[in-house]
């Protein structure tokens, strides 16, 4: 958004994670100052249609987030360029986002039809909005669309039947868009963005780990500030709440939190005894990234867990429901593998051995924390993954008393 808008933006508390910085350079190779000062990063902005046409092939690595929205900033430029990623992008498909921005005038090749590298060529008229409801939940999609609709001529609209994270949206009223929300339904009409200071909240699905940490080992006690209290992230909060779990949530108030487009707030969590829930339809989506983690902590609930509705976690950095149900299985968790879940029955006492993460930054934190709970000692063949979205977890764990 800062890259688009019109003027110097500067952004507070960036991640430098590897997806963070996997877009970033991306848009310094289509011209857009990327500055870091001691307080975040200072940005340059080059109005909606002041990109130029990269000199390389655009690198996305493993974020399937930087690719869908390049994707989608793409679309509308003027010149031709190619997005793609590393062994495991290239095999996560794109084909409704694709055949959804085709709708809008874009022109888009891809790999079968739906896999990296893409291909984007200039349209050959302008860009024009659409209304569309998407089949597969998907934020990633969703902010694609929304980019592109920034672009595009008339009012792009989207119907969610299913609410997805809405960060984009947040951003994109943030900076000026002309944009306008309502419950499962958005708007965008083509407009210019406006430079703005920003500060990024604590990410929730990270700060995830530390709360299942605390849940889990005895007479544990832990506060978390400032992290981010989006209401369309809270589905991992509602689920150990629904487990059992001691927990609670002070929201900072508004004038702390001038420069966050975001809710944020502490949360405070201590050891808990946990029951087995049931997962699935809405809660699901609104916890797809955590669901390893819920996978965890049914391990060591009272009870059978079930969780469902969660296919699109094979499709994920890899296929997260047969990774979790093998690695748990390993430590001797009684889960059953399902077709777009698991059915996981405890409490059972973990043993430690010889793990995979998959290369899956939140596959190997979450065996992190399996092996912390496990009798003996547990290995984990790799762990660089982590440094995808939390680089600095196991100096954080370090750091915790």
């Amino acid at each position: 958004m800062a890259s688009l808008a019109q003027g110097t933006s500067y952004i507070k508390n960036f991640l430098k994670s590897e997806d963070c910085l996997a877009t970033a350079r991306a848009l310094k190779m289509m011209g857009v100052e990327i500055f870091e000062d001691p307080e975040g990063l200072r940005v340059i902005g080059k109005g909606l249609w002041g990109l130029k046409k990269p000199s390389h092939v655009l690198d996305a690595a493993n974020s399937g987030t930087t690719l869908r929205l390049l994707m989608g900033l793409l679309s509308a430029q003027k010149f031709s360029s190619v997005v793609t990623g590393d062994r495991s992008l290239v095999r996560r498909p794109t084909g409704e986002l694709l055949s959804l921005l085709r709708s809008m005038g874009a022109h888009l090749q891809a790999h079968e039809d739906q896999y990296a590298p893409i291909h984007v060529y200039p349209p050959q008229k302008p860009l024009h909005a659409i209304f569309c409801e998407p089949r597969q939940p998907s934020a990633q999609t969703k902010s694609a669309l929304l980019l592109a609709g920034l672009h595009a001529q008339g009012v792009t609209e989207i119907k969610e039947t299913v609410l997805t994270r809405d960060h984009t949206e947040r951003l994109l009223q943030y900076f000026g868009a002309s944009i306008s929300l309502s419950e499962g339904r958005i708007q965008l009409r083509g407009s210019s963005l406006e430079a703005r200071s920003i500060e990024v909240p604590g990410d929730l699905s990270s700060a995830s780990f530390l709360i299942a940490l605390a849940l889990l080992l005895p007479d544990s006690k832990l506060e978390i500030s400032s992290v981010g209290l989006n209401p369309t992230r809270m589905g991992f909060l509602e689920c150990v709440s629904s487990m059992g779990a001691s927990l609670h949530l002070s929201k900072d108030r508004a004038e702390e939190t001038k420069e966050s487009f975001e809710p944020t707030g502490s949360i405070e969590v201590s050891s808990s005894s946990l029951t087995a829930i049931k997962v699935s339809g809405a809660l699901s989506v609104r916890t797809i990234d955590e669901l390893p983690l819920v996978a965890l902590l049914a391990t060591q609930a009272q009870g059978e867990t079930h969780i469902s509705d969660a296919k699109a976690l094979r499709v994920k950095e890899s296929d997260r429901i047969t990774a979790m149900a093998q690695e748990l299985g390993r430590m001797g968790a009684h889960i059953e593998e399902r077709e777009d879940g698991w059915v996981i029955e405890g409490p059972t006492r973990l043993q430690g051995t010889l793990v995979k993460s998959y290369g899956d930054h939140r596959v190997a934190m979450t065996l992190i924390l399996a092996g912390m709970i496990a009798e003996g000692e547990t290995e984990i063949d790799s762990i660089d993954c982590i440094s995808k979205s939390f680089p600095s977890f196991l100096q954080t764990l370090s750091t915790l008393q």
